[in-house]
């Protein structure tokens, strides 16, 4: 390998996608954003124009350099089970002609990434709580457990922003038709969506520029509205929080060890104090003796050394191979 080859991550979420791009020593010489690239919910053609776009500004920012690996921490997977649309993904940039036919691309979740940024492989567990949710494990023989990420079609992302978001609109609306307790998100509602009046919001949602109106960008008016005191949005923070915790326990069940580096990460966790710190109370409560932190590696740059470290595998066991 050149030392001119450079290594890419990419860490795909499910609002936009980050990338680092590093040399043979792993030091980070780049780093872009670009579209989401989650294909699951967006398709295989947005998905690819957004992850060509970003191939081809790294391409400009190194034109005399060869992409050697990419590592990709994918959204749209879970480490368990291939789903049809991956290859169609993979294939849609094989194809393309922007990378080399050398070009090694290494593809695990985005939770798996993430994980490689707390342990560098070794054992370890954690929970990504953002637009969604997902917890994953690896004990010490290197197995692969997974949680949640059911995914947004199922309404099944619980302890995620959507979940959040959803929760919060679940309460407003309830607010509205007086089948519920009062709360400061009939407000929030109004303010988000742009409307004067709660009936309007049907006709944002089912419209034409629902797409403007993220439905999980809602969670940050119920985080807002919890730091007014407004008690069903604390109620919804606390409940969330919990769910998370369900999840943490049940990874380090899954991992059969108690005092393993436990990683939380994901803007539900780094934004919000009331369930950051519900969360690692109880958690600790539980087991004292566990580690829990932010991956000290962001999951772009996770994902770059995660692919130079597997081309340097694939390389010594080719090696290995000439000469038996």
């Amino acid at each position: 390998m050149s030392d001119k080859c450079i290594y890419l991550g990419i860490d795909g979420g499910g609002t936009k996608t980050a990338v680092s791009c590093i040399d043979i020593n792993g030091n980070e010489l780049y780093k872009c954003y670009g579209g989401a690239i989650n294909y699951n919910y967006i398709g295989i053609e947005k998905s690819l124009y957004n992850f060509l776009s970003i191939l081809n500004e790294i391409k400009n920012i190194f034109p005399g350099n060869k992409i050697a690996a990419a590592g990709i921490g994918d959204p749209s997977i879970d480490d368990l089970y291939p789903i049809s649309n991956t290859n169609d993904f993979i294939c849609g940039i094989k194809s393309s002609g922007i990378l080399n036919d050398e070009t090694k691309i290494f593809q695990k979740s985005d939770a798996f990434m993430t994980l490689y940024g707390l342990t560098l492989g070794k054992a370890g567990a954690l929970i990504i709580s953002g637009t969604g949710c997902m917890g994953i494990c690896c004990d010490k023989n290197g197995n692969i457990n997974v949680v949640n990420g059911w995914g947004q079609s199922l309404n099944l992302d619980e302890g995620s922003g959507f979940y959040i978001a959803l929760s919060g609109i679940r309460a407003a609306l309830r607010c509205f038709d007086s089948v519920g307790p009062y709360t400061l998100l009939i407000e929030e509602i109004k303010n988000y969506f742009n409307i004067t009046d709660v009936r309007q919001l049907i006709s944002v949602v089912y419209g034409e520029k629902k797409q403007d109106y993220p439905i999980s960008k809602f969670a940050y008016a119920v985080d807002t509205c919890a730091e007014k005191g407004d008690k069903i949005s604390i109620d919804i923070l606390n409940e969330t929080a919990e769910i998370l915790l369900r999840y943490a326990l049940s990874l380090i069940s899954k991992s059969g060890n108690e005092e393993l580096v436990f990683g939380i990460y994901g803007s539900v966790f780094q934004q919000n104090k009331i369930i950051r710190e519900y969360f690692t109370k109880k958690l600790l409560s539980i087991y004292p003796y566990l580690t829990i932190k932010i991956p000290d590696i962001l999951p772009e740059k996770a994902a770059a050394l995660y692919a130079l470290n597997q081309l340097n595998q694939l390389n010594q066991l080719n090696q290995l191979n000439k000469k038996i």
